[in-house]
C-alpha cells in the first residue's frame, strides 16, 4: 500500500510538473517578444547615434544580446567576400528554436531591410517594426494569462486524477 501511495504522489507531481512546464513555455515566448523589442529598439539607437555598417550593427547587438537572441551568436561581424549577410541572417533566425513564427518573420523582415536604404528610412522601418513586434508581444501576454493558469490547473488536476486511479 505504500508504494501505491508512493507512486500516485509521484505520478501527481508529474502531472503537476507538466502543466508547469507548458505554461512556463508560453512565458518564455512572451519574453522572447520582449527581447526582440528591446533589440529592435537598441538596433534603432546605434542607427541614430552611429555610422556603423551591418557588422558593426550586429557586433553592437551581440554585445547586449541575451539567450533569446541567441541566433546573433552566428553571424559574422566582419565582411567577407564569400558571405551575403542577408542569407547569413535568414539562416541563422530560421535556425534559432526558441523563436515562433510571429517572431521570426518580424526578425526576417528587420535582416532583409537593414542597410539597404537611408538612416531615415531605416528608422521608419524599424519603427514599423517595434510596432508589429509590441503586438505580438501583447498577444503572447494574452495568451499566457489565458491558458497559464489552465496549463497548470489541468497538470494538477491530471496527476491528481491518474494518483487516485492508480491507489
Amino acid at each position: 500500500m505504500l508504494i501505491r501511495s508512493a507512486g500516485a504522489v509521484f505520478i501527481s507531481l508529474i502531472g503537476a510538473f507538466a502543466g508547469i512546464a507548458c505554461s512556463e513555455k508560453l512565458k518564455n515566448r512572451t519574453a522572447v517578444c520582449l527581447e526582440i523589442e528591446i533589440m529592435l529598439r537598441d538596433a534603432e539607437n546605434i542607427i541614430r547615434c552611429t555610422g556603423y555598417d551591418v557588422y558593426g550593427i550586429v557586433a553592437a547587438l551581440k554585445a547586449k544580446s541575451s539567450r533569446k537572441t541567441g541566433f546573433l551568436n552566428e553571424l559574422s561581424e566582419r565582411y567577407t567576400e564569400n558571405r551575403d549577410f542577408r542569407s547569413e541572417w535568414q539562416a541563422a533566425v530560421k535556425n534559432d528554436r526558441n523563436i515562433s513564427a510571429d517572431e521570426k518573420a518580424v526578425l526576417l523582415d528587420f535582416g532583409l531591410q537593414l542597410g539597404t536604404t537611408d538612416i531615415e528610412g531605416q528608422l521608419s522601418n524599424i519603427e514599423f517594426l517595434i510596432h508589429r513586434i509590441h503586438s505580438v508581444y501583447e498577444e503572447r501576454t494574452a495568451e499566457y494569462a489565458r491558458k497559464g493558469k489552465l496549463y497548470r490547473s489541468l497538470g494538477m488536476l491530471a496527476g491528481a486524477v491518474l494518483g487516485i486511479i492508480i491507489i
